[in-house]
């Protein structure tokens, strides 16, 4: 039962009908209702896994789900279905001489030009959808953003230093930060979801820097802890020279 749960399979479970003769006792002690238990146990099970719902069949749509898996098991033997995603923007092709009905699921937000697409479920939304030969299915996913890029980096004061933030999500957000950084670097943001800080470490800057970086983009906001370590070659600040007299004290 619980395997035909976690592998997506509608076909009915039978069970007769003496199984649901209960509460079952055996020297004394109540056993409970046979398959109430055992469908209670498998829920429990279920449940301390995911909290994605489970879907209430009837024979009607039992038989419909599982005609559409066998039609999409065999176009996706035959290889005419293909998908591909591109910046956030999801493309399902039918390149077959027949119409496939396929299954699709993405991220929340996910929106078919500017309507919304398929139906919530979970944390995502689905739907099987029918493409006529040659058709295909275009959807714009709306992922908020993250950081993905590592949260420190290394300077060195008076030499040439890059060092490039890296998001994911979509829209591509707007990167900024906050924070004082050494003369001589600066914070760019390029447009594409990454950013880039950069430049020449000027003389006397070597410190730890800690700042803030935020991506944002209508899909939502991440913020990152970021240190940067601005090393400075040793220098010799004392005097050059020293003068003394003979026998004096130094």
């Amino acid at each position: 039962m619980l395997s035909h749960v976690l592998a997506n399979n509608p076909r009915v479970g039978y069970a007769h009908q003496t199984d649901l003769i209960g509460p079952a006792t055996s020297n004394g002690a109540d056993y409970g209702y046979t398959i109430l238990t055992l469908i209670n146990n498998m829920l429990s099970q279920y449940q301390s896994w995911t909290s994605a719902p489970l879907v209430q069949m009837t024979d009607v749509t039992d038989a419909q789900t599982l005609a559409e898996q066998s039609a999409w098991a065999t176009a996706n033997t035959a290889g005419t279905v293909k998908a591909s995603e591109t910046n956030g923007v999801v493309t399902v092709t039918n390149s077959g001489t027949s119409t496939v009905s396929v299954p699709v699921t993405a991220a929340a937000g996910t929106t078919e030009g500017t309507a919304s697409w398929g139906t919530t479920y979970g944390s995502s939304q689905s739907d099987w959808v029918s493409l006529a030969p040659g058709a295909s299915l275009t959807l714009t996913e709306h992922v908020a953003p993250t950081i993905i890029s590592a949260n420190t980096a290394s300077s060195i004061v008076g030499l040439a230093f890059s060092d490039t933030i890296y998001t994911n999500g979509y829209p591509a957000p707007a990167i900024t930060e906050t924070g004082a950084l050494p003369t001589g670097l600066t914070f760019v943001d390029n447009g594409n979801g990454t950013a880039t800080l950069s430049g020449t470490p000027a003389t006397g800057t070597g410190a730890l820097y800690p700042i803030t970086i935020t991506a944002t983009s209508s899909s939502g906001t991440t913020t990152q802890a970021f240190s940067l370590t601005n090393s400075g070659a040793p220098t010799i600040t004392s005097p050059g020279t020293a003068t003394f007299a003979n026998g004096g004290v130094v």
